[in-house]
């Protein structure tokens, strides 16, 4: 680091404070450190901001107005710059460079949902749940996973995902029912710290054969983005999940539990085809949910050309992630 020209922070979700209250005023030393000690300069890159505590405020403020530039992943981390009355700091807003990667093969998708006991000669739904509300406060003192590791947090909200895998199943028995394909369950951590792993497995078991779960370990990341393309349809919270399906252009349904998951669905022209995640915990919202699905995959062939559109407009915008450092590095050398 000491030899660094220039130092990129990012990308992602890593300036939010809803997962526990010491994440930012680790940030801040972390960042006083490369700037007052190594005295170097900072690329804040395709962030997403988040602030929910006063604590969080605080020091985002004083990290943002020391950084040399900064770019946002989406419209939200725009308004929560703008509250923290930071008219002088210069950001621009530049899409998560994920939509750069690149993914194994179809052969290799198939081997993979083959593997997990999925018949490909049949409708495959992805199904990406989140457990992270049931796990993640911001009054934490701890991260949910190294609270996890010193011990702590073991039971958290058992009761309450025990009556969320209740609706997760009755939604996707409809979905059976109505589209007479598979289920194939991902889930978001692949860690047993997480609850993912196995909450999906105790829900695949309610069903006899038409749900899985995608739970091996092996799989290098192209590998196991490589199976969002060979998907018919893709149900999900998490927002990397949602953009690795829409960047090879399946159609994807989002259950936001973030602002920045129905940013970005808005972004690329499905501002209809998201809702609260809160939304399937309830007959009412589980039904929208279905509704919200069949009209996703009924216009989808009118829909994939905007998509494809936007997609690939967001895909050259990233590309100012690049233009910035360039920037900053002739800066620092003349």
């Amino acid at each position: 680091m000491a030899e660094a020209d220039l130092v990129i922070w990012g990308g992602g979700a890593l300036l939010m404070d809803n997962s526990c209250w010491p994440l930012i005023p680790y940030w801040f030393l972390i960042h006083f450190y490369l700037k007052k000690v190594l005295r170097k300069r900072i690329l804040a890159w395709s962030h997403g901001i988040e602030l929910e505590t006063k604590i969080g405020r605080f020091f985002a403020k004083r990290i943002l107005r020391g950084v040399d530039r900064i770019t946002l992943r989406d419209e939200s981390s725009r308004e929560a710059i703008d509250h923290l009355g930071l008219t002088n700091v210069r950001s621009e807003k530049v899409p998560d460079t994920i939509l750069w990667l690149e993914s194994d093969s179809r052969e290799k998708a198939e081997k993979l949902l083959s593997d997990a006991g999925l018949d490909l000669s049949k409708k495959i739904i992805g199904f990406v749940p989140t457990f992270w509300p049931f796990c993640c406060k911001p009054g934490d003192g701890l991260h949910y996973e190294l609270g996890r590791r010193c011990g702590l947090y073991r039971n958290r909200n058992r009761v309450q995902i025990d009556a969320y895998l209740d609706d997760l199943a009755d939604l996707i028995k409809q979905l059976l029912e109505k589209s007479g394909g598979q289920v194939v369950l991902i889930p978001h951590y692949a860690s047993d710290l997480w609850p993912d792993r196995a909450c999906l497995k105790r829900l695949a078991e309610r069903f006899a054969e038409r749900v899985k779960v995608l739970d091996r370990e092996d799989p290098t990341p192209a590998e196991f983005f490589s199976i969002y393309k060979r998907l018919d349809l893709l149900i999900a919270s998490p927002l990397h999940d949602a953009m690795l399906a829409l960047s090879q252009f399946v159609p994807a349904y989002g259950l936001a539990y973030r602002p920045k998951v129905s940013d970005f669905f808005t972004s690329v022209g499905l501002g209809h085809f998201w809702t609260d995640w809160q939304d399937l915990r309830h007959a009412e919202g589980r039904r929208r949910i279905l509704e919200g699905v069949s009209e996703l995959e009924a216009s989808w062939s009118d829909l994939k050309p905007l998509v494809r559109e936007r997609i690939e407009q967001m895909r050259g915008a990233a590309a100012l992630n690049i233009l910035e450092a360039e920037q900053l590095l002739g800066e620092g050398r003349s």
